[in-house]
């Protein structure tokens, strides 16, 4: 099955198809911009992409910042490789994780962190990365738990220092200390797509079981369950992507 994800603005979409390549489509032509297939060290099951707008690296110096910004797209493989397509460009940006790193678990989500120096990554050993973008390396490595964790995202409306990530519960984490801030407990099964509301206050999640699921992410005073979500709506089918607006 085949993986999509449209840009912020909605003008390209980026797909990864079921032989393993990125296709970028421009929206409105509804022709291919951009088509990259990895490289044979690379090649692998392609499991998730996501947009991101990052600054440009000059090519002397990859940790030297451009005022100048590119359109990439991230995608995370089944052997725990990251690569960044620039759609710029049209060029492979940069490769994270792999064996290299230690990061060879499956990765199931991927985050841009705000001003996109950063990037987060959840994956099958249940663990949360950040990578800096700037040098390719690994900022931090936190445990997200005992089960894998399946989806992240990042709150909007502030600094862009909580970060929401799920299994089957979902925990608000605090960026900058690297600690819970709360938990959400209300999924038989693992969360399949989440989504902030513009201002950050709410969140949205849904699951396999078909469950829709709204909750409050006000500030908590420690890191205890939460109540329950404030709306629950049952759908005829799962859902696989979520829109707040």
């Amino acid at each position: 099955m085949a993986i999509s994800v449209f840009d912020a603005n909605c003008a390209s979409l980026a797909q990864l198809t079921a032989d393993g390549r990125l296709k970028v489509w421009d929206v409105t032509s509804e022709k291919a911009s951009h088509e990259f297939s990895p490289p044979p060290n690379l090649a692998s099951e392609l499991t998730v992409a996501e947009w991101g707008t990052v600054p440009r690296f000059s090519s002397e110096n990859k940790a030297k910042k451009s005022k100048k910004t590119s359109d990439v797209v991230a995608i995370g493989t089944a052997q725990g490789h990251i690569m960044l397509w620039d759609c710029t460009r049209g060029e492979l940006l940069k490769t994270l994780g792999g064996a290299d790193t230690g990061s060879t678990a499956r990765v199931h989500d991927l985050a841009f962190g705000a001003g996109g120096a950063t990037l987060y990554s959840c994956a099958e050993d249940s663990t949360i990365t950040c990578w800096n973008l700037a040098t390719g390396s690994v900022e931090w490595t936190i445990r997200s738990g005992k089960q894998p964790c399946c989806r992240l995202a990042l709150q909007p409306g502030g600094a862009g220092d909580v970060l929401a990530a799920a299994g089957t519960g979902i925990k608000l984490w605090d960026l900058s200390s690297r600690t819970a801030l709360r938990k959400f407990a209300g999924h038989a099964s693992a969360v399949s797509c989440m989504r902030f509301s513009p201002a950050g206050r709410f969140l949205l999640s849904a699951a396999a079981d078909r469950f829709l699921s709204l909750w409050d992410c006000r500030d908590s005073a420690d890191a205890s369950p939460a109540p329950g979500p404030l709306l629950v709506f049952t759908l005829d089918s799962a859902p696989r992507q979520l829109s707040f607006a």
